[in-house]
């Protein structure tokens, strides 16, 4: 097969734009970082990577997601733990009123303890976190609960705010007003705990403590029980979104890893890489220069 002259010219110059563009190549992955700066670099790992960072965006979202969980359900739990503790100190006061060495005095400044530990029970319960309301179902905006002609009323609803915490997997993360107070009889056919207290004030007024130790008592302790229960069931839920937010974060780092293989570079490797491609480049520099035909400038120099 005959070699022209300019078949030669040809051969040689694109050996230099193929040079080049490997040379520009390099030089784009050492400043970027990164061995795929468009798809087209290559379809099937830039496939994987959309991939793998699609699900990392999932994971992040549903930590995110997790971490607000948290915070509502860390806030209610120490809600509950203050109610809790004021349905103890009720209760203290009813064994108390029972004594009989104690007096219709003593008796007056227990209702007088007694119904600060009504109001501070009535503010607990209008709880918020980031200014919702925390034990107001589904109506977050507007405090649960108020007091109309002496008695405490529900003005939320039963709904749960159900959160994705997972692909698989949903949570509640609130506790409703009615349930928590058994308002409404949403619990059972006990009065609602501040009907329970108006009626332990009102029994420590009268100087009347049969009521007190007897019925008063046995619905107090049961409104506690349920109480108790709800307190219990928050903890499960915080140390399931514990597990979860732990799980999310494996997942997340063999994401990253799987991330950083398909798309990072090794640098030592590229430099070495780039240094040959510099010589290449150089060397087809200098064979096109022995080769292309002299220019009028060659000759007057």
């Amino acid at each position: 097969m005959k070699i022209t002259y300019n078949s030669l010219i040809n051969s040689v110059n694109n050996s230099m734009q193929s040079n080049l563009r490997k040379l520009q190549d390099l030089q784009q992955k050492l400043s970027s970082g990164k061995k795929i700066n468009a798809p087209s670099d290559d379809p099937i790992v830039a496939a994987r990577l959309n991939i793998f960072k699609t699900q990392k965006s999932q994971y992040e979202q549903y930590i995110n997601t997790i971490d607000y969980a948290q915070s509502w359900l860390e806030r209610t739990e120490n809600s509950v733990n203050q109610i809790n503790g004021t349905m103890q100190a009720l209760r203290d006061i009813c064994i108390q009123a029972g004594s009989d060495a104690l007096s219709e005095d003593g008796r007056h400044s227990l209702y007088l303890e007694a119904e600060q530990l009504y109001q501070k029970l009535l503010s607990d319960a209008n709880g918020q976190h980031l200014g919702n309301y925390l034990f107001a179902g589904l109506k977050t905006t507007q405090a649960p609960f108020g007091v109309s002609e002496g008695t405490v009323s529900y003005a939320g609803d039963q709904g749960a705010m159900v959160r994705g915490i997972s692909f698989e997997s949903d949570m509640a993360i609130n506790i409703d007003g009615a349930r928590l107070f058994n308002m409404d009889h949403a619990v059972s056919e006990d009065p609602d705990v501040f009907a329970i207290i108006e009626d332990l004030m009102q029994a420590l007024q009268d100087n009347d403590p049969e009521p007190v130790t007897g019925e008063i008592l046995e619905q107090l302790d049961r409104a506690s029980a349920n109480i108790l229960n709800i307190y219990s069931e928050i903890g499960a839920r915080v140390n399931r979104l514990d597990m979860t937010r732990q799980q999310h974060e494996n997942a997340l780092l063999g994401l990253e890893k799987n991330i950083s293989v398909n798309e990072d570079i090794d640098i030592a490797e590229v430099i070495m890489e780039l240094r040959k491609a510099e010589m290449v480049y150089m060397t087809s520099l200098d064979v096109a220069g022995r080769i292309f035909p002299p220019s009028l400038l060659d000759y007057l120099r």
